[in-house]
């Protein structure tokens, strides 16, 4: 597991550094960082869910990027710098535009690495205004980076995780019942999902939504499963689709 954590989020960090020394005006970033002899301070926040239901999730980045940031260090050492601030979104909007806007207040950051798509959505327009390189991961939402000047995302779309599902229930099933988280991300899944079985012989029952934090999900359940379709996609994360996922069962 250490190695999957020090993997996927080297590769963000690489896109921050190297997106950052290219605003600065570097053409060959790694080039200019050995034969340099000054030390590129980088001040980066980490918008993660540290606690609440995406905790796992948030401790999974933060894990990542302080592995990657060491690593970073230790190979570029006396070169770069990389001042690293977690602000835990708690996977909520607001608290993440609240922590975001006092971080910027006290020091502006030169980077910011976002999580999820509610809170990647939220905080964008913050983050573009300010002329701030993002970095956006796990996070789905469709049409995300459009029209965006400073924002990346390194993660699947919407389209990605619907498009190889609804081709296999068009192969597989005359109807599909979907059961979707109510938010940013399942909404754009759910969304992608229909679009793809549009106009195919599948026919999909028009979806049911949970919350997060919801804990009862039976009579939810219960109705998605009186449909009678083949079979039932279910979109989500969190405490929630755990028990969507064992109810249905």
């Amino acid at each position: 597991m250490k190695y999957v954590f020090k993997t996927s989020t080297y590769k963000i960090l690489i896109i921050v550094v190297c997106g950052l020394l290219t605003l600065c005006g570097c053409d060959n970033q790694k080039d200019n960082i050995v034969q340099n002899d000054t030390v590129h301070i980088l001040r980066v926040i980490g918008l993660f869910p540290m606690t609440g239901p995406g905790a796992s999730l948030g401790t999974y980045l933060y894990n990542g990027v302080t592995l990657a940031k060491d690593d970073l260090e230790n190979t570029y050492r006396g070169k770069i710098k990389i001042d690293f601030e977690v602000i835990d979104t708690k996977n909520q909007p607001k608290e993440a535009i609240s922590g975001l806007r006092s971080a910027i207040s006290k020091q502006r950051p030169d980077a910011v690495i976002t999580a999820l798509s509610s809170v990647s959505n939220a905080v964008k327009p913050i983050l573009e205004s300010e002329g701030i390189f993002t970095v956006a991961t796990t996070t789905a939402l469709n049409g995300l980076v459009q029209g965006t000047r400073n924002l990346v995302r390194v993660y699947p779309t919407a389209d990605n995780f619907a498009e190889p599902i609804a081709q296999y229930a068009q192969k597989k099933f005359g109807s599909v019942s979907v059961f979707y988280i109510h938010d940013d991300f399942g909404e754009s899944v759910y969304n992608s999902f229909e679009r793809y079985l549009f106009g195919s012989d599948t026919k999909i029952f028009p979806g049911d939504t949970y919350e997060l934090l919801q804990k009862d999900v039976r009579s939810l359940v219960s109705r998605t499963i009186n449909k009678q379709s083949e079979a039932i996609y279910i979109i989500g994360y969190g405490p929630a689709y755990v028990n969507v996922i064992k109810q249905t069962d």
